[in-house]
């Protein structure tokens, strides 16, 4: 099956999946022929799209973690605030996901504007528990997580619709209504002698920020629970993600992109790297568009969130992005469920973007070989950037804890001594978000795995062509400055629209 956007949604087509209202029953069931009053029924609600079924998708492999009639029951629990019935569905999600070996929520949700509050609260359940999982979370505290994770909104229904269905930017005043709404959870919670202090501490923490700028109590990292850390995460990623009448949806990646820039501010640094493993930027079933053009349909997503597995729409070939040397220097650039106005900010993107010529950077290159030094410095010349040269891994991480870091390091993977893989671990103490870019003489699967293990952004062969070399160290700047620029625009647009 594959995802279809509504706005590209044609009679006769066939859903492959059920679509669920308000109400656990579901609107349209899996095998129906859409209709052209059907296909405006879903627009005029702010369904998002429709799992449809074709035989270009068949070999799509979509992992359906947790039972659909489970959710159902998730949504008729949350609806009538049955905190008994919450705990049955919880224990429901665990079990469900603690069948797999290797969890991925695939499955893009489908909703209307309705049932947000519903859905949403079962959704951030399901996402909570297959972090939990991946964090080595017990079962009996993964029924616990998700408890919490399904109750954290349970007191909006205390706050008026007039401020939870605001389009626009709330007053200060509304906003300090609607930050009540944890605190109501809590209340409503504690009304029931069964629930244990964790899920009442997950529940009214919530919006506690990493850095102490959260609310009701304004905690910092350390004083705040894990589940109350991994429901924060999560409560975000499924609110960005999602379409409500004030605000398109950000596509996955994006929303992606915006928790991880915030890692350390926000959001707690092993969440979110748990999170990145369970939840794929690119989920299998979506249309998209890579950068030399060709539209294709991502089948399964791969060790690399942002180089996922596709189908090519032109020849029907299976291309690996996270592997493939024909499309080293390829990237999606588009997504069927990126909203239509979301290309006014690409726009804007792209034109900032394009002042990165004008910027000077520090490249340190960390080489053994002295020769291997000089001619990559030769490759960079003239290009305006300052270079520091290192021939072992300890001057390079005396250096950066003695000085400002780089921007960029160039780091040779084979050095005697410290290698480039545990130098760069020595240099993840000391900044984590420094990027680099490995030099390598061989490219095998085992090389490309070390490299991810420490989160380089690049990998180029030895001995690298000078133009190839210098167009590599370029487009890193350009994603780096990119990631920056982006992440001022979701900024922007989640000031505009406080979540929560």
């Amino acid at each position: 099956m594959r995802f279809v956007a509504v706005k590209s949604l044609q009679p006769g087509m066939v859903v492959a999946r059920d679509i669920l209202g308000p109400t656990p029953a579901a609107i349209l069931k899996r095998g129906i022929k859409l209709t052209q009053n059907y296909i405006d029924f879903l627009e005029r609600k702010g369904y998002m799209g429709v799992y449809i079924s074709d035989r270009f998708s068949q070999d799509v492999d979509i992992q359906e973690l947790v039972d659909q009639q489970l959710v159902r029951e998730g949504l008729e629990a949350v609806q009538k605030r049955n905190v008994g019935e919450i705990l049955s569905v919880a224990t429901g999600i665990v079990a469900d996901i603690s069948k797999e070996e290797n969890i991925s929520v695939d499955l893009f949700d489908l909703r209307s504007y309705d049932d947000y509050t519903y859905h949403h609260s079962v959704n951030v359940g399901v996402y909570c528990a297959s972090v939990g999982k991946k964090l080595g979370l017990s079962e009996e505290e993964l029924v616990y997580l998700a408890t919490a994770a399904i109750c954290h909104d349970l007191g909006k229904s205390r706050v008026p619709d007039t401020i939870i269905k605001k389009a626009g930017r709330l007053s200060d005043k509304e906003y300090e209504e609607i930050k009540k709404h944890s605190q109501y959870s809590f209340d409503i919670l504690h009304e029931d002698p069964s629930i244990p202090p964790l899920v009442l501490q997950a529940v009214i923490m919530h919006h506690e920020n990493e850095d102490g700028s959260g609310y009701p109590f304004g905690k910092l990292g350390e004083e705040i629970p894990l589940f109350a850390k991994i429901i924060h995460v999560m409560d975000v990623y499924d609110a960005l993600t999602s379409k409500r009448p004030y605000k398109e949806p950000f596509a996955p990646a994006d929303a992606i992109e915006y928790i991880n820039n915030n890692k350390g501010i926000l959001f707690d640094k092993k969440v979110v790297a748990a999170m990145s493993e369970v939840i794929p930027a690119y989920p299998p079933g979506i249309d998209v568009t890579l950068s030399n053009g060709k539209d294709a349909l991502v089948l399964a997503h791969t060790f690399h969130a942002m180089r996922p597995k596709v189908k090519l729409m032109e020849d029907k070939k299976i291309v690996d992005l996270s592997i493939d040397p024909a499309y080293k220097d390829v990237e999606i650039v588009a997504s069927d469920i990126m909203p239509q106005d979301y290309a006014e900010e690409v726009e804007r993107l792209n034109e900032e973007r394009n002042q990165v010529r004008n910027q000077k950077y520090t490249v340190m290159i960390v080489d053994d070989e002295r020769l291997a030094r000089l001619v990559t410095r030769e490759a960079l010349w003239g290009k305006g950037y300052r270079i520091v040269e290192m021939s072992n891994g300890d001057d390079a991480v005396e250096y950066i804890r003695d000085n400002r870091s780089p921007d960029l390091i160039l780091m040779d993977i084979q050095m005697p001594g410290m290698d480039g893989i545990r130098t760069t671990r020595k240099i993840r103490e000391l900044d984590e978000d420094l990027p680099i870019i490995f030099l390598t003489g061989t490219a095998d699967v085992d090389t490309v795995m070390q490299c991810k293990s420490v989160d380089a952004v690049d990998y180029i062969l030895k001995p690298a062509n000078p133009t190839y070399l210098r167009s590599r160290v370029e487009y890193a700047f350009f994603k780096i400055e990119e990631a920056k620029i982006r992440n001022r625009v979701l900024n922007e647009a989640v000031d505009a629209n406080p979540i929560d």
